[in-house]
């Protein structure tokens, strides 16, 4: 099978809000303003509503009614505003997914991202953390689509395999012809997002460093391992993984920023999970 038949009728693609689009260029410019940033949003009337829901629920115990998206950015701050749209955004566009497929994706989605902003704001990295998350959350992104036109396959492989496991892009290519590396590239070419999410997505982790490697790569590749490593069906494994030095090099990373120095999950990302979920 090749990629491009996966992209053909009967095969809906998935488009994403203009907001969205506009939201990850506009968060990518670091002289980016919170009231240009609410102007944006205010645009999507449902996503508008949704993130005026959530800034008045018991989340974010705001003291005093929320009544517009510029009183949201100042109350919960961009990181919160922005996780909160591009993911109401995005889960939208799946919603026809059962959840025993989408619950699970957006739990590592989360947490790639989450681990990748945090380490891209370490003063000795210091990526833009807006990218980090952003492309953290889309990594995978190719396998929600991949269930939406080949359900019964992919029902099998996760049955077989968890879909963050190192081997499963060697079973999905053995199958299909193609992995999920290959299908998020793509997804987000055709979304018309920056060139850097391209080049991030199309790149597959689990791999030694190559020379091309950019340090964002590198940074969610990295995320990547960390959510796998601390996964409940990765505990046999963990102590047979060894720390990818030329990749995490890359970044940089020290091991003990992905072990003992590590926050956790419900730190990084627990009250999103749950405000996503």
């Amino acid at each position: 099978m090749k990629l491009e038949q996966l992209f053909q009728p009967p095969q809906a693609i998935p488009s994403i809000p203009q907001v969205l689009q506009e939201l990850i260029v506009a968060l990518g410019d670091e002289a980016s303003q919170p009231l240009a940033l609410a102007r944006l949003i205010e645009h999507d009337a449902t996503i508008s509503a949704r993130l005026l829901q959530l800034a008045n629920s018991a989340f974010f115990s705001p003291g005093r009614e929320i009544h517009t998206v510029s009183q949201a950015l100042d109350q919960l701050g961009t990181v919160n505003v922005r996780s909160v749209v591009i993911g109401l955004g995005l889960k939208s566009r799946f919603n026809t997914l059962e959840n025993a497929v989408l619950q699970p994706f957006w739990r590592n989605s989360l947490r790639i991202a989450a681990t990748a902003q945090h380490w891209a704001a370490l003063p000795e990295v210091q990526l833009n953390v807006h990218h980090a998350w952003t492309v953290g959350l889309l990594y995978t992104i190719g396998q929600l689509f991949m269930h939406m036109g080949l359900p019964q396959d992919m029902q099998a492989l996760d049955a077989q395999m968890e879909p963050l496991a190192p081997e499963r892009i060697a079973l999905e290519r053995e199958k299909f012809g193609f992995g999920y590396p290959e299908v998020s590239a793509e997804l987000v070419r055709r979304w018309r997002l920056p060139a850097l999410f391209h080049e991030v997505l199309s790149v597959e982790p689990w791999q030694p460093a190559a020379t091309e490697l950019t340090p964002m790569a590198a940074l969610v590749q990295m995320a990547v391992r960390q959510v796998w490593v601390y996964a409940p069906a990765a505990a046999e494994q963990r102590s047979d993984l060894p720390w990818p030095a030329e990749v995490a090099a890359l970044v940089p990373l020290q091991p003990e920023q992905a072990a003992e120095s590590f926050p956790g999950w419900q730190p990084l990302c627990g009250k999103l999970e749950a405000m996503l979920d």
